[in-house]
């Protein structure tokens, strides 16, 4: 695939070799859940574990109903990142901690664009998970609601186990918003509280226990969970080709995508800045991105009111503007613009 420089009113990108040498995010001490049994009882413990993978690892990529590109293995998510620049999307769930935890934010999703260069270069595996997509049977509803009883009747017994501990976990906010209510029930009713502080929290914990109410107001007990899919990671699925791309505009957009990662920018989408994509110099994790990316098909043309709209868009955001114009033979040439009070 040819291409030209990019015009020189925009600095190029960093190279391939310099962005190894920027310090990027170190997502090898990210921290996971390690399950574990304490007294017979399910518990997660975090722990900081040095992952090593290698850096020519095939990502597995899961193909759904819909051809929603997802990636599931935390190992995956941290070589896609960091070793093949591709960020995708983050689609799962936050922990309310600064930290991101990998394993609450996976799965992650990807562009078309972005599987078929990890196809391309041979660093992706896609699997169909749409065979996992069936309408139940009568005799599958019935199991269903079978093991659905006895899973919540696990968690209680699990949450009328842990419930004390939290209590004692939490004994210093217990105690400042109920002792004065203790006492003041105690000279109501004429009873001496212990002056001993452990018999005082006894009395006070076993009051609070005998009151089901009252005592989910007090703390949250947090309840073991487990994932479907790590419990189905043994699941084979089979294999399939992943056919991208397959129309004239897909062929044009991928054209645009390929020689922007070719160049050593990290590509993302710009949707949210009304563009095709965002291009990087360096690692989108430390950088802001620095190029809003257009991608005309030159056989169809453009408008000026995109031009415009964009431009305008561009200014206000402090980024640079790049045209990125596709021939039907798939020959990419660039052209960067700024508007003149943009420095």
């Amino acid at each position: 695939m040819a291409a030209q420089q990019i015009d020189k009113g925009c600095d190029p990108p960093v190279p391939l070799e310099k962005q190894r040498e920027v310090p990027s995010h170190d997502h090898q001490s990210m921290k996971f859940i390690k399950t574990e049994s304490v007294g017979g009882l399910p518990t997660q413990k975090p722990y900081a574990d040095r992952l090593a993978a290698p850096a020519d690892r095939v990502i597995t990529i899961s193909v759904g109903v819909q051809g929603s590109l997802l990636v599931w293995d935390p190992l995956d998510a941290i070589v896609l990142q960091r070793n093949y620049r591709i960020q995708g999307a983050s689609m799962g769930m936050h922990p309310r901690v600064p930290v991101q935890d990998a394993f609450m934010s996976l799965p992650i999703a990807l562009m078309p664009e972005e599987g078929a260069y990890l196809r391309d270069k041979q660093q992706a595996r896609f699997e169909d998970e749409s065979s996992l997509v069936k309408m139940p049977t009568l005799m599958d509803v019935v199991k269903f609601h079978d093991a659905r009883k006895v899973q919540v009747s696990q968690q209680d017994e699990i949450y009328d186990k842990l419930r004390p501990r939290h209590f004692d976990l939490h004994r210093d906010v217990v105690y400042s918003k109920y002792l004065r209510e203790l006492q003041e029930a105690a000279a109501v009713e004429g009873v001496k509280l212990p002056e001993s502080p452990d018999d005082l929290w006894e009395l006070l914990r076993a009051r609070l226990l005998a009151h089901p109410d009252l005592q989910n107001q007090v703390v949250n007990v947090e309840l073991p969970t487990r994932s479907w899919r790590a419990q189905m990671g043994g699941l084979k699925m089979a294999e399939i080709a992943f056919h991208y791309p397959e129309t004239s505009k897909e062929r044009c957009f991928y054209a645009a995508y390929a020689a922007l990662m070719d160049r050593g920018f990290s590509v993302t989408s710009g949707s949210n800045y009304g563009a095709d994509f965002l291009a990087f110099k360096g690692d989108p994790h430390l950088v802001y991105s620095s190029y809003m990316v257009k991608v005309i098909n030159v056989a169809e043309g453009d408008s000026l009111d995109d031009y415009l709209r964009l431009g305008r868009v561009a200014t206000t955001a402090k980024k640079a503007l790049l045209w990125v114009m596709v021939s039907e033979d798939l020959l990419v040439e660039f052209c960067c613009s700024k508007w003149s009070l943009m420095k």
